[in-house]
């Protein structure tokens, strides 16, 4: 597997363990374009996430569907792993997306996280403002 950059160091602890899972579910290889970004600057600090190949990708129908538990577009797939890492994502007030990434053809899996934890009593949905790919 190719060498991963490292979290930001703002990433809160409980977010750690995760990013393999992450990668893991996504299809991550050395095929693969992994790149991590820090937007500090949004109203919200966040790391962003975001793997992208030249593969098959997620046909437009399916992006809406891709996330459920039971879906799957591989052969022989559970339809498990994508509706885990949502429910991670939004239980850390995240969004994860997917889109044909434009420059390799295939998926595009985006992942924003907060870098810091939000208040207690804030919404465990994604916030409306989190930008869309």
């Amino acid at each position: 597997m190719a060498r991963l950059p490292p979290l930001p160091p703002e990433t809160t602890p409980e977010l750690k363990p995760h990013f393999d899972f992450f990668l893991g579910t996504l299809g991550f290889t050395p095929n693969s374009v992994l790149t991590m970004q820090r937007k500090p600057k949004l109203a919200q600090a966040l790391a962003v996430l975001t793997v992208a190949d030249s593969g098959p990708g997620v046909p437009e129908e399916a992006q809406a569907s891709i996330f459920n538990a039971f879906v799957s577009q591989k052969e022989g797939g559970m339809g498990m792993g994508l509706a885990i890492c949502r429910s991670i994502v939004e239980a850390h007030h995240g969004r994860i997306d997917v889109i044909r990434d434009p420059d390799l053809g295939g998926a595009r899996f985006v992942i924003w996280l907060p870098l810091t934890t939000p208040p207690a009593n804030a919404s465990s949905q994604p916030d409306a403002a989190t930008p869309r790919t």
